[in-house]
Order: C-alpha cells, then sequence, then structure tokens
C-alpha cells in the first residue's frame, strides 16, 4: 500500500469521525463555550495565568484539551489499526 493510500485512508477516517469527535467533545467540555475557554488558556502562557490567579484552571484546561487530542487520536488509530491488519488483509 503506498504511502497516499495511507494518508486518505486517515483523512477519511477523521471525516466519518466528526460527529464522534463532537460527542467525546461534549463529554469533555459541556459545551462549546468549555471547548473555547481551554483553547484560550493552551494559546494564553502560563506565567500570564500564574499573576491571574487562574494557573490551576489554566492548567485543568489543558489537560481537558490534551486528553481530548489524545482520545480522538487513539480512536482514529485504532480504527485504521482494524482495517489495515484484519479487514484489508
Amino acid at each position: 500500500m503506498s504511502d497516499n493510500t495511507r494518508i486518505l485512508q486517515i483523512i477519511f477516517l477523521i471525516i466519518i469521525n466528526i460527529p464522534i469527535f463532537l460527542l467525546i467533545g461534549r463529554i469533555f467540555f459541556s459545551n462549546w463555550e468549555g471547548f473555547f475557554k481551554a483553547i484560550w488558556f493552551w494559546a494564553k502562557p502560563d506565567l500570564m495565568s500564574m499573576f491571574d490567579g487562574t494557573y490551576w484552571e489554566d492548567n485543568w484546561n489543558e489537560l481537558l484539551l490534551f486528553l481530548f487530542v489524545l482520545v480522538c487520536g487513539f480512536l482514529v488509530y485504532g480504527e485504521y489499526y482494524v482495517i489495515v491488519n484484519y479487514i484489508a488483509k
């Protein structure tokens, strides 16, 4: 299998998993405001949060964002692994 085919398969998996990503995001962040808040804290320097008094909230939101991306990435990787090793053989 060529590299282009693999990349297209992964892109296809990401596209068809968008509803599942939204569901996972709902579990992690409760609403869009929580998601955008996590992105804001990710972009905001930690030193600035320390002086604002929101340091621990910053860390918590960054952790949630990291776990969300990690879970979504593992989902796509797991599906790709199953397709390549069990379905496409």
